[in-house]
């Protein structure tokens, strides 16, 4: 039962059932116990003795016998009915019995039928001695002694046996729920709701799985915040340091030295690029997307042209193959600049290898896709050389960039809706895939 909202439904129709099945069973019983008492009646044997307390003390000696009679025998009551139809002790005659004693003859009527037999007295009147189950009130069978307290009773135990399972099965992941709540609300990132609550299939699990992600999310996120702070720290530094060492050299020595001078501009242009790709991606948070139609063919081949210059310098080539038409709606800006860094990192790290750039429409998004023939990225790093200043070991040296091309690039593709993913070629390379939906939603 993988779902909340059954699991009441069926829990309450099942109570129901269970209520409804104990009250007919009951009710049966209480049938059959009249039944069995009617059986057990000997018909001859009752209307000699009713014909007893006639003889011996007239007609009060025969309503004495009843009233006895009744208080012995509780299932069944005794009528004692005459010609008309009229009852001993005036009470009501079913009106179908009437019927039928005036239809047949005492002498077919035998038990189970309810005519017994019939007596008379010394002046020729005749009683007919007539054995009905006892059905006290309007209620028919439920009016038996102690049957209606009895359902009530049964009906009572099996719902709150069931609204007892219904709340624990409901109170227990509610409150691991709560619980893991209040500890993230406190700042106890490592809180979750636990294995009793998340292996639930009904919404309550997808509930708990959903704040179990929620958890490991917002300790991820929190995590790589302090992560990007040290690694600002040790990037930024790193220039200024140089830049200081440098200085320090050219205030110690007379003669000026165009190298000292070349190193500083050289760090202070890494410098000031660092911060502008720091203040870029922090501003795409609340920059306003225009929409407008992208040819994203022919910005793709402008991206080509721009990187195989700088390509042709380092030995590699760009290789461009692109569907016609191939159009986006977005900012053509920021998708220019998504593409430019990609292909960049390609270039930077496919050493000297063949880039290409493949651009394909698929349903209704346009997915791009860049390669190269470089070592590639190891299996467990590849969703995270999009976070900002992430950066390979064997890319820690001097020149190898700051370690935010990608995480600009994944920024400007999740504004525009769109996806990026990376993974390694089957022989050697790596392949980012980028996805975007032609229209903005």
């Amino acid at each position: 039962m993988t779902s909340l909202y059954w699991r009441i439904f069926l829990s309450i129709g099942l109570t129901m059932a269970l209520v409804v099945a104990a009250s007919v069973l009951m009710s049966f019983a209480a049938a059959n116990r009249w039944s069995d008492a009617l059986q057990s009646l000997d018909p001859e044997a009752v209307r000699r003795a009713a014909q007893q307390a006639l003889d011996s003390r007239g007609r009060p000696g025969l309503e004495a016998w009843i009233r006895a009679s009744e208080r012995e025998l509780p299932m069944i009551r005794l009528l004692v009915v005459d010609r008309a139809g009229r009852d001993l002790l005036d009470r009501p005659v079913p009106g179908p019995l009437v019927r039928r004693l005036k239809v047949l003859r005492p002498s077919v009527l035998r038990p189970p039928q309810p005519l017994l037999g019939q007596v008379s007295d010394a002046e020729g009147r005749v009683w007919s001695l007539v054995a009905l189950p006892r059905r006290p009130g309007p209620f028919g069978v439920f009016g038996a002694p102690g049957l209606r307290w009895g359902i009530l009773a049964v009906a009572l135990v099996i719902t709150a046996l069931a609204s007892l399972m219904l709340a624990r099965n409901l109170s227990a992941p509610v409150r691991s729920l709560r619980q893991a709540s209040q500890r993230l609300a406190e700042g106890d990132l490592a809180a979750r709701a636990g294995h009793p609550v998340t292996r639930r299939a009904d919404e309550l699990g997808a509930l708990g799985r959903d704040l179990d992600h929620m958890a490991t999310r917002l300790q991820a996120l929190l995590e790589s915040r302090a992560e990007l702070l040290r690694n600002v720290s040790h990037d930024l530094r790193t220039p200024l340091t140089r830049i200081q060492m440098a200085s320090g050299l050219a205030a110690q020595r007379e003669a000026f030295d165009p190298a000292l001078l070349e190193l500083i501009d050289a760090e202070s242009e890494r410098l000031d690029g660092m911060l502008g790709e720091l203040l870029a991606l922090a501003r795409m948070e609340d920059r306003p997307i225009r929409r407008e139609t992208v040819d994203l063919a022919a910005l793709l081949t402008e991206v080509a042209g721009r990187a195989g210059v700088e390509a042709d310098q380092h030995g590699a080539a760009i290789d461009l193959a692109v569907e016609q038409p191939l159009t986006v709606e977005g900012d053509r800006d920021l998708l220019e600049r998504v593409f430019d860094n990609v292909v960049q990192n390609a270039l930077k790290y496919g050493e000297c290898s063949t880039v290409t750039i493949h651009g394909t429409v698929d349903g209704g998004a346009v997915r791009v896709t860049v390669e190269d023939r470089g070592p590639g990225v190891p299996d467990g790093e590849l969703e995270a050389i999009f976070d900002p200043f992430h950066r390979l070991d064997r890319a820690r040296s001097a020149g190898s960039g700051e370690g935010l091309g990608l995480a600009i690039a994944a920024k400007g593709l999740s504004i525009h809706g769109g996806t990026i993913r990376a993974r390694n070629l089957p022989e050697r390379g790596l392949s980012v895939e980028m996805s975007i939906p032609a229209r903005l939603g």
